[in-house]
């Protein structure tokens, strides 16, 4: 088994000098034990904690005999104009503030003007260096929204997924990946708008509605959060971004939920915990060509802080707020973990054109290559990228029943879903 070789791997020095006096059978023995040290299979799993995912990997040419992995573009913008024709005339059902799911019916649509681009002429996939990822599988992923992994009698999950429009394309892509990959649980996966997540006017739009109403109206297992474009900075500094994700920190504790969702989950429901994960800002920022992490001056990256220029979604703020993300998520890992998508800021080249520097030209392998990946990875190593804090019991004696009395105040719900 490889964890064998792997843990062997640390005598292949000695092997080596053993080789000469002992013969080519222990040569031979030291290569293959030195090879498997160097193989994807050896290397420890990537975690948000140790391991930025700006400098983890490189973006690879692919070759032209590679087989592409993307899913037909379909717009929901454009009138549809430049969807592909494997989208049909079907139109994906949304409610009316922009909540969907993936359709048994159809491929997902995606806004950001996804489909207004031609396919790339230079083909490009992100692959991980220094740690391992998992290998994108429809069919793995299914095996853990269809619970396949518990004895439940009833274990289907859904994955909710909130934030923005850049949070939107991601969803779809997710959708239709897991369709192209003959998986059965993309309508499990559903997408809810929500700006800046908590419900407030923080700069620009505030559409749909705080990420816990939606955690009420979907009743999901896994949840992904993100929120960036739309949260306006202070003159001087950008503490409004740090007030959502502080609250969001806040409100998605155990024993701060409203009791219409926490009694749904853990330790209410056995074996149900309630897992959250938090998705870094999709980077904004024009391009020519792809920026790579062994040489950032290759190109003039208006992505990285100090040549990013002032703009009307900021995002010259946003490769410090994912930091800061990382760092205060850190602190909360048992409970909240962080789905790092930090490797698309080297990819400002792969827009859908018209000015727009904020969404990805999805007939590109930005987002499919890299988000089915790293959620995937997420749910399989979820122990490290965000499980679930133990909750305290509602009482069941009296005495026990004066004692929650007594701290009632410091269990009171910071958002009530009927508010």
């Amino acid at each position: 088994p490889w964890s064998a070789r792997c843990s062997t791997s640390s005598q292949g020095s000695t092997l080596m000098s053993m080789a000469a006096p002992c013969g080519m059978v222990t040569m031979l023995l030291a290569l293959a034990v030195t090879d498997a040290a160097t193989s994807p299979y050896c290397k420890r799993a990537c975690s948000p904690w140790t391991d930025d995912m700006l400098f983890t990997g490189t973006w690879r040419v692919l070759e032209g005999s590679e087989p592409s992995r993307l899913p037909p573009c379909c717009g929901w913008d454009d009138n549809r104009n430049g969807s592909d024709a494997a989208c049909g005339t079907y139109r994906m059902h949304k409610t009316s503030d922009d909540t969907y799911a993936g359709d048994l019916h159809g491929w997902a649509e995606s806004g950001g003007h996804s489909c207004r681009c031609d396919k790339p002429k230079t083909r490009y996939r992100w692959t991980p260096s220094s740690c391992k990822v998992d290998l994108w599988n429809a069919t793995a992923f299914c095996h853990i929204l269809n619970g396949y992994d518990t004895d439940a009698s009833d274990s289907r999950r859904r994955l909710l997924l909130v934030g923005d429009s850049t949070m939107a394309q991601a969803a779809s892509t997710l959708m239709n990946m897991v369709k192209l990959g003959g998986g059965d649980c993309y309508p499990q996966i559903v997408f809810g708008q929500g700006d800046t997540l908590i419900g407030q006017e923080l700069g620009h739009m505030n559409r749909g509605q705080h990420w816990l109403r939606h955690v009420q109206n979907i009743d999901p297992d896994f949840v992904v959060l993100g929120a960036g474009a739309h949260i306006y900075p202070f003159t001087h500094n950008d503490s409004r971004y740090d007030l959502v994700l502080d609250r969001v920190i806040e409100e998605s504790h155990p024993d701060r939920l409203p009791r219409e969702i926490s009694q749904r989950y853990a330790p209410f429901v056995k074996r149900r915990p309630l897992r959250i994960m938090w998705k870094t800002v999709q980077p904004g920022g024009c391009l020519a060509k792809p920026v790579y992490p062994g040489d950032p001056d290759s190109d003039e990256s208006d992505c990285l802080p100090e040549r990013a220029q002032p703009n009307s979604y900021n995002w010259n703020l946003f490769l410090g707020r994912d930091a800061r993300t990382v760092e205060r998520l850190h602190a909360h890992r048992s409970r909240l973990g962080v789905i790092d998508m930090r490797m698309l800021y080297w990819r400002q080249d792969a827009r859908p054109g018209g000015g727009d520097c904020i969404h990805y030209c999805l007939r590109d392998e930005v987002l499919s290559s890299t988000f089915p990946r790293m959620i995937l990875h997420a749910m399989l190593n979820g122990q490290d990228m965000g499980g679930l804090e133990s909750a305290t019991p509602p009482p069941t004696s009296g005495a026990a029943s004066g004692a929650a009395s007594s701290s009632a105040a410091a269990r009171e719900p910071v958002f009530s879903p009927a508010a």
